[in-house]
């Protein structure tokens, strides 16, 4: 216990070895339960600084028999005896040191590599006195950064077992924090990594496959496609930068794959995707779907009464190689690309 620093020769305070004099250290100790009880210590006065202005002295004192938690009551004293032991004068010192229990906090995650959006908990310990109903903080720290932010505030079970359940969204760290009591001192876990991935197109989908990654949403990223055929029906899910769309569509009568291709149609931003609807004797019909609004929404064919959603193309007497699309001093052209069969 550092005491204040002792002006030389104020007081009668002096250099015991040279003028005879001698020194003696008290030291009592009020408990917090005891406001008036004493509790005597043990204690060793240190001169730690001597100049030719100021004595500073420095008291230690065992705590060993103070094993009640809280704040005392130290009364140090320091007092001046001449070379006949008669005292000269007595200074005292007063301090209220806090005597805390110590803490400790553990952390563990259900996973450390997870979907976005999945339910993650988080298990701990508070071990310390005492550990009942002690609240704590659940802290995150994302990726690349050194600041803490406060995610969920929970109380400890009787035994100090902590639980808590959040919906990760980023990669980073977590840990729990106590903030200490009046006689429990403050601790933190160690921290714990979790990463947190984007799930693909197909995630989860059994039968479903990627057939392309091109920009559907026209915000310049790249998009996952993915495609999975269930009986007459598709469903086409695309994997953008915060969202998957999904859209089911019906393919009545085409017996193969569904997925014809994807790329720029209608001269908006992003990619359509383009399927087989229906195959005919003479005619194949395809169906195209574009981006919108958070949406796929059928591109209608261009062709008829301009509502059918059924792009088809005639192929009785040639190959069918494809539908292009290009813009010439502002004039959008659609065409159709075929091979013609030879004579033979």
């Amino acid at each position: 216990m550092p005491l204040e620093p002792i002006p030389r020769h104020q007081d009668g305070y002096t250099d015991g070895e040279q003028a005879g004099y001698r020194t003696a250290f008290h030291l009592t100790v009020r408990p917090p339960s005891n406001s008036q009880g004493v509790v005597n210590l043990a204690g060793k006065l240190t001169r730690t600084q001597d100049t030719d202005d100021v004595d500073v002295w420095s008291a230690t004192y065992d705590t060993s028999q103070a094993l009640e938690l809280g704040r005392y009551v130290v009364l140090a004293g320091l007092t001046l005896f001449d070379p006949n032991g008669n005292e000269v004068s007595q200074k005292a010192f007063v301090r209220d040191p806090l005597v805390r229990g110590s803490s400790n906090l553990t952390i563990a995650a259900s996973g450390t590599s997870i979907l976005k959006g999945a339910l993650l908990t988080f298990s701990g310990l508070l071990d310390g006195a005492p550990v009942e109903r002690q609240q704590v903080r659940l802290d995150f720290r994302s990726s690349g950064t050194n600041r803490w932010k406060k995610v969920a505030t929970l109380r400890s079970s009787a035994e100090g077992a902590l639980t808590a359940r959040v919906r990760a969204s980023h990669s980073g760290s977590w840990r729990f924090s106590f903030a200490g009591t009046t006689i429990t001192a403050p601790s933190s876990s160690a921290a714990t990594a979790v990463k947190v991935k984007n799930p693909g197109a197909c995630t989860g989908v059994q039968g479903c496959r990627v057939v392309k990654r091109i920009d559907i949403d026209g915000d310049k990223i790249a998009d996952q496609l993915g495609v999975v055929r269930r009986g007459d029906n598709a469903q086409f899910r695309v994997r953008t930068r915060d969202r998957l769309l999904i859209k089911t569509v019906p393919i009545a009568c085409w017996p193969g794959d569904p997925y014809a291709g994807a790329g720029p149609i209608d001269g908006d931003p992003g990619a359509e995707i383009i399927f087989h609807y229906c195959a005919g004797a003479n005619v194949v019909t395809e169906n195209i779907l574009s981006y919108y609004k958070g949406e796929l929404f059928y591109l209608i064919s261009p062709g008829g009464d301009g509502e059918s959603a059924n792009w088809k193309v005639q192929g009785a007497f040639n190959y069918f190689l494809g539908i292009t699309r290009t813009v010439r001093k502002g004039i959008t052209y659609v065409g159709l690309s075929q091979g013609e069969r030879k004579a033979s």
